[in-house]
């Protein structure tokens, strides 16, 4: 007797397409960011994409870093008791690299700081798409990169419960980036006529440089006018 019931299953070649999406940010392969953009939506596959890669960056950094510090510890701390054979020397700086390495692999090294970075990164493209969609009508602008910046400066000095002195320049920081991250957003839509944050949507005909109370018209030949809006 043939079995109707349904059987839910892994798709990998899915869950392949999407990591790979996540690696790359701009494949060879058209199918991978096709497949990705059809099961998840454009905003979610961006969000994935920058919080993946982010906490890779972060992952690297802080396992650098926490790897370093533990190096530097255990020189102070064997300082007094430093190897006299060339075995001896052997043993010792393996037991550094080992010592290293663990801290580098540890909640408070790689693995805790790239949980802070994706959760940054999160952070930061939720609050950009939120911006544009309730303050521009859901038009793609620098604007809303400056304030995404703003909102991960915030969170950032939050969680790190910096003082008030600190957490100044960490809003700073973070309205810097996002401005550099916007302006290369609509410099790149400019050159490709696609948004970079949804590859099916099409920016042509304006660089959407907002100014408040003017609008960039692109006129012949590519040149790009300002006209105050009516």
């Amino acid at each position: 007797m043939q079995d109707h019931s349904s059987h839910v299953g892994v798709d990998w070649k899915l869950l392949k397409h999407a990591f790979l999406f996540c690696l790359t940010f701009s494949s060879e392969n058209a199918r991978v960011h096709e497949d990705a953009l059809r099961s998840y939506s454009p905003q979610l596959a961006w969000t994935l994409k920058c919080g993946f890669n982010l906490g890779l960056a972060g992952f690297a950094t802080g396992g650098l870093v926490a790897g370093r510090a533990r190096s530097h510890q255990f020189l102070a701390e064997n300082a007094h008791k430093l190897p006299s054979t060339e075995r001896g020397w052997f043993l010792y700086h393996r037991h550094k690299q080992l010592e290293a390495m663990r801290a580098g692999l540890t909640w408070r090294g790689g693995f805790g700081a790239g949980l802070r970075f994706a959760g940054l990164g999160v952070v930061f493209t939720c609050t950009e798409a939120l911006i544009e969609h309730t303050v521009f009508g859901g038009r793609e602008t620098w604007a809303a990169a400056v304030g995404a910046g703003v909102g991960s400066g915030l969170v950032f000095a939050a969680g790190a419960r910096l003082p008030r002195a600190y957490a100044r320049y960490a809003i700073l920081f973070g309205a810097g980036a996002g401005l550099g991250i916007g302006l290369l957003e609509d410099v790149a839509a400019v050159f490709t006529g696609v948004s970079v944050k949804n590859p099916v949507r099409v920016r042509e005909g304006s660089l959407d440089l907002w100014v408040p109370g003017w609008d960039w018209e692109k006129g012949v030949e590519g040149v790009g006018v300002f006209r105050r809006q009516s």
